[in-house]
């Protein structure tokens, strides 16, 4: 496919020249069967949906991507049809970019709105909780966690973030059990934060 505006060849899943910029319009489409207009894609026309823009925002992601992606999941949140669940995946994935790009406060944000789309959404808690620990709001994260915990939600990673917390707060007995919890289910990474807080709890006993 040619650009429009510059006649550089264009890969027909990109929505950008990359090139010029220049935003691809629906006369110079005529491989994929979906219109593009500025304020993003019409609802379900030729068989594209919310779930392939998504697709295209996870690729995107992987390959590092980032400012591709929010492009992506942006479009799939413009979808008139689009349900609660996929809206709120949608509103994750630009949360992930955010934060991959170091945007921790629209990181937040999003996340705030995926939980509002979808309260079952547990990827976005975790990953609203590791925000709030970067923000040092460390009670907030730990609420979060919980909440991952009574649902029985829990990942390695999320473990770890729980150990993080309670450490900051002083909570080192919590902390310990919750980095033994992220190391036997394969988070190698808190294996020193685990000898690190067995450390400060003994120099805290030694000291009674």
């Amino acid at each position: 496919m040619v650009c429009s505006n510059c006649d550089a060849e264009i890969n027909k899943i990109n929505v950008y020249c990359n090139n010029c910029g220049k935003k691809l319009k629906a006369s110079k489409i005529d491989n994929w069967k979906h219109v593009v207009v500025d304020d993003g894609f019409n609802s379900m026309i030729g068989g594209l949906s919310s779930e392939i823009c998504q697709s295209f925002g996870f690729e995107a992601i992987k390959n590092q991507q980032y400012y591709e992606a929010l492009e992506y999941y942006d479009r799939a949140t413009k979808f008139k049809n689009i349900d609660k669940k996929n809206l709120s995946d949608s509103y994750t994935g630009i949360a992930v970019a955010y934060q991959r790009i170091g945007d921790i406060n629209e990181a937040l944000n999003f996340n705030n709105l995926a939980i509002l789309s979808n309260p079952s959404n547990f990827s976005a808690i975790g990953n609203r909780a590791s925000i709030k620990i970067q923000l040092e709001d460390d009670l907030s994260a730990i609420s979060d966690l919980e909440i991952l915990i009574n649902n029985s939600q829990m990942k390695p990673n999320f473990w770890f973030y729980l150990g993080v917390a309670y450490e900051n707060i002083e909570s080192l007995d919590k902390a310990k059990v919750a980095y033994e919890k992220a190391i036997a289910e394969g988070f190698n990474l808190a294996s020193d934060y685990l000898t690190d807080v067995i450390k400060r709890i003994h120099n805290k006993s030694g000291k009674k």
